[in-house]
């Protein structure tokens, strides 16, 4: 299934010229693009149950519903319409910029949780690759999706990949942003791997994969687990 996917980097320009001081007959021929944008900007993609929140406290072990919700959203994204073959999807928690309240959740909403023009990246990491992001990801907690974390009260001792992947394969896949891809947070471990870039931005991803599970609610999962 391929969703069609709304370029928010478009109708924030077209906000932009319309905001600028204008003459009034400019100010009517931009009035029609002013109204399909607030249109657009209020479409309704999702009714939350409960807010998700994106500060630290966590709402269990080491998850978060709002973390969970949007690498949920770009994984399926990478494999459902960039056809990439992604075996881990890495964020970076600074990148989602609000809260996510109880009630209707917009379009708008979306531009607002994620809204930097980061696009879409699939990275390749090959042993030792995988191996500093591992490192990296011992010291600092981010979003992800497709490793499983496992702890010892509050201290990480385990990081292993969700899924088994084929014993032939002597790389994985890491979808993830370009500022990502391109060491920002530290991510060092990203820097001159090989990579495919996409045009799609994260929010686009999000919006599309609200469009496609508009009733979807993140769950706490698997991702992390107890060590006993």
């Amino acid at each position: 299934m391929s969703i069609e996917t709304l370029n928010t980097s478009k109708l924030i320009g077209i906000e932009s010229l319309a905001n600028d001081s204008m003459t009034k007959e400019f100010q009517i021929l931009t009035q029609f693009y002013r109204d399909s944008l607030g249109k657009q900007m209020n479409e309704l993609l999702f009714v939350n149950p409960k807010t998700m929140r994106r500060g630290n406290e966590m709402d269990s072990l080491y998850q978060k519903r709002l973390w969970n919700w949007v690498t949920d959203a770009v994984m399926w994204y990478s494999k459902d319409s960039l056809n990439w073959e992604s075996d881990i999807c890495i964020l970076n928690k600074g990148g989602f910029r609000r809260d996510i309240d109880s009630g209707s959740v917009s379009v708008r909403d979306i531009f607002e949780l994620l809204p930097f023009e980061n696009y879409l990246v699939e990275v390749e990491l090959e042993e030792d690759g995988y191996r500093e992001m591992k490192t990296y990801l011992f010291g600092t907690v981010q979003p992800q999706k497709g490793l499983r974390l496992g702890y010892k009260g509050d201290q990480l001792v385990s990081i292993e990949l969700e899924a088994q992947l084929n014993k032939a394969k002597k790389s994985v896949k890491v979808v993830t942003i370009n500022y990502l891809a391109d060491g920002g947070d530290y991510m060092a471990f990203f820097e001159g791997k090989p990579r495919t870039t996409s045009t799609i931005l994260i929010r686009d991803a999000m919006i599309a994969y609200l469009k496609a599970f508009p009733a979807h609610f993140p769950t706490i999962d698997s991702r992390t687990y107890v060590i006993e």
